[in-house]
């Protein structure tokens, strides 16, 4: 038996392509390191905003996030290209 999903907007990849659109929209608005940082490591907008120099660990390529949601404060590894940008 095959199920098949019916996604009211157009399926995963779909869902994929806006949210890139989008990502892509709003980062002419923000400075293009905090976009990059943003996007690579999965932070909301307000983290992203809310990095200083001292959360970021560029030889354990880690980002602390402080405060996040629910008032937690969580380490976000970041991969080499986004640790190439941040270091530029």
């Amino acid at each position: 038996m095959r199920v098949v999903f019916d996604y009211p907007h157009g399926g995963p990849d779909a869902l994929c392509q806006r949210l890139d659109r989008e990502y892509y929209a709003q980062r002419r608005r923000l400075p293009h390191t905090v976009s990059d940082a943003g996007y690579g490591a999965g932070l909301r907008i307000s983290e992203a905003l809310a990095l200083t120099l001292g959360d970021v660990d560029l030889s354990a390529r880690l980002l602390s996030i402080r405060e996040s949601k629910f008032y937690k404060t969580r380490l976000v590894p970041i991969g080499p290209r986004l640790t190439a940008t941040l270091r530029a």
